[in-house]
């Protein structure tokens, strides 16, 4: 049950995957306006049990660090019915840190997670992460190989209609510093410029190796709504 758990965590970061900063075009990294929000559905299949929830990608507030200007960029996970918060993920990041061949969650300056009615929990983000939040960063970064953007379209719904994306494949792998665990994966991902962070979608397929043990999960995560009335799950974190 509970590498289940962390697996589904894993692929919750997911949401956010992005190209290295080597490779990497402007894609889901330009930055929205603040109060900006992304509502996906997002269908788990983890070891062949089946989930489906609302995850919401938002910018909730400006910080000023040192003279540096930051935003807090959150992502939480729901209930089926949206009446509750499961998860939580919030990271102060600078508001230059984004763009075109720039990788942003190698800039996290603060970085906080909440799981369920726990704590909120502050998340190192000095190089000293536990295997848990290796695969959150992973994640973040997305595709390192292979990355292709494909001669075709693919059309998703939303609240505006029907919206035609670009599509980008890619491949990653990862391994745990003591060697128990290792992970490939592969992408596929929905590009437009009309969606705030430029993500309608996302699908991907993990294969872990944990204590020896195969385990194979995937993800489709499909743009549903957005909007500008962001409001932090984590007000008190600012």
């Amino acid at each position: 049950m509970r590498r289940c758990v962390v697996l589904s965590a894993f692929v919750f970061w997911g949401l956010t995957s992005a190209l290295p900063a080597a490779e990497q075009e402007e894609f889901y990294y330009r930055l929205p306006d603040d109060g900006v929000w992304c509502r996906y559905f997002v269908n788990l299949n983890i070891a062949g049990v089946e989930t489906a929830s609302p995850w919401v990608i938002s910018s909730v507030g400006r910080k000023d660090l040192g003279g540096e200007k930051c935003r807090w960029v959150e992502l939480k996970q729901l209930s089926e019915d949206s009446k509750k918060t499961l998860r939580v993920f919030k990271a102060l990041v600078p508001e230059n840190a984004f763009g075109k061949g720039k990788d942003p969650t190698a800039e996290v300056r603060a970085a906080w997670g909440q799981e369920g009615d726990a704590a909120p929990r502050e998340l190192s983000v000095d190089g000293e992460l536990d295997t848990f939040n290796r695969f959150v960063m992973l994640v973040l970064r997305g595709p390192t190989k292979n990355i292709k953007t494909l001669d075709t379209t693919e059309s998703i719904d939303w609240q505006k209609g029907k919206l035609k994306c670009g599509v980008i494949t890619g491949e990653s792998s990862f391994e745990s510093d003591n060697g128990e665990l290792q992970a490939r994966l592969t992408h596929r991902l929905l590009i437009h410029d009309e969606i705030p962070f430029r993500l309608a979608g996302s699908r991907f397929h993990i294969d872990v190796q944990v204590l020896g043990q195969n385990v194979k999960a995937g993800a489709e995560f499909s743009l549903v709504e957005t909007g500008t009335d962001a409001k932090s799950v984590l007000p008190n974190i600012d």
